[in-house]
């Protein structure tokens, strides 16, 4: 096999999920401990962007074929910051309601603003047909589909060029370069809903063969441990920019002021005129603010203050920043006991002659929560035509 644990079956009951239909037959087998044989050697991603998942999620035993340089040539645009082999993008922005689902406007802008600067400087690659925008949420599939259109000029009725997909909809797919759209941004919940599930992580840090790039706030990324080792891999190893606003701009002054401070540059882009576009004195400012470092920390003790609501100094208990996940974990887990024990003393005091009405009150309170739960864990369908889609709620 290759990853054992793909994203689950969509199911939209609690009581389905409790008891084990969202999982498939593949996962069934395997958890009948018959014997397994991981698949060890891929031969789809530049080294580099394997890195990350051999670590995380296999257990360093994701080895690279033997021939990989050979089978995944490195651009010549890997000299380029921006345009490595993997970089984590930090557009510090807020995620939006869009019905049941969600969406990032400024995110979506950003992930129109690389393609469009990609198909100015190397024009002799195909953009259009290489490139895949993948994320975890269907409106904002639908919004930066409609983002493309509006660029391309093309007709709602008509085929989009560019794939734009959510990540249960690519999963078993690839493209030379791939854009991962987290969407969320400063959840009042400190939570990143199923963006956390390391299934769906895998899937879509591991579509990309040549470039990967990761457009999110890393702010609220980083409350989540698995997120948090990626962003500081990314920084440690000079992959990470800050995105200064405004965002529609950034990316190609960022890459020309970069080629004024690098005359020697190795290569160069194949249209001379993208380069001549030089605002003296801007471009080094994004330059030195898309370089400053992310304080993981500071986020961090930000969270964990806000949590706990004191003064650290009055004797507030300290709480390590790796525990911040876990006590927002347990605290969520701590209410829904309380809410189950007080459901439980009510059903002890109602009175038999009430019975009936009173079991019909609780049939409506069952379903508003299972409701909720559903809501809050659910994960979107993906693929397909979404129009015909049926949403599923989220948070």
């Amino acid at each position: 096999v290759g990853y054992q644990r793909p994203p689950p079956a969509t199911v939209f009951s609690k009581i389905c999920e409790e008891h084990g239909y969202n999982r498939s037959l593949f996962q069934r087998l395997l958890e009948g401990h018959y014997p397994v044989t991981l698949l060890s050697v891929q031969y789809r991603m530049h080294p580099t962007i394997a890195e990350f998942p051999s670590k995380e999620f296999y257990d360093e035993q994701l080895n690279n074929a033997p021939n990989i340089d050979e089978l995944v040539k490195a651009p010549p645009w890997y000299c380029v910051p921006a345009l490595q082999p993997v970089v984590f993008f930090h557009v510090k922005t807020r995620e939006q309601a869009e019905g049941s689902s969600l969406v990032n406007p400024e995110e979506a802008d950003f992930v129109v603003q690389i393609f469009l600067t990609l198909t100015q400087m190397i024009s002799e690659f195909d953009w259009r047909k290489k490139l895949a925008v993948v994320t975890p949420y269907a409106e904002q599939v639908r919004l930066i589909r409609q983002k493309f259109r509006d660029v391309l000029g093309t007709r709602s009725t008509a085929p989009l060029p560019i794939e734009v997909n959510t990540v249960d909809g690519f999963q078993g797919r690839e493209k030379d370069c791939v854009i991962f759209s987290a969407v969320r941004g400063h959840s009042k919940k400190k939570t990143i809903g199923f963006v956390a599930d390391t299934r769906r992580m895998n899937v879509a840090l591991t579509r990309a063969r040549f470039n990967l790039w990761v457009v999110a706030n890393a702010e609220t990324l980083v409350i989540n441990p698995h997120w948090r080792t990626f962003i500081r891999t990314q920084q440690n190893q000079g992959r990470f920019l800050r995105v200064t606003p405004p965002s529609e701009k950034f990316l190609a002054k960022y890459i020309r002021g970069w080629y004024k401070r690098t005359p020697d540059a190795p290569w160069r882009p194949s249209d001379v005129s993208f380069l001549r576009q030089l605002d003296e004195g801007e471009d080094d400012k994004i330059l030195e603010e898309a370089r400053k470092e992310f304080d993981i920390q500071a986020v961090l003790q930000r969270f964990r203050e806000e949590d706990e609501g004191n003064d650290l100094r009055d004797g507030a208990e300290e709480i390590e920043p790796d525990d911040v996940w876990k006590r927002l974990t347990e605290s969520a887990l701590a209410e829904q006991e309380q809410s189950a024990e007080a459901e439980a003393a009510a059903e002890q005091d109602i009175d038999a002659n009430q019975g009936n009405e009173a079991k019909r009150k609780r049939q409506k309170s069952r379903e508003a929560s299972d409701a909720m739960v559903d809501v809050e864990y659910t994960a979107e369908r993906g693929g397909g035509n979404l129009e015909d889609a049926i949403e599923q709620p989220e948070e």
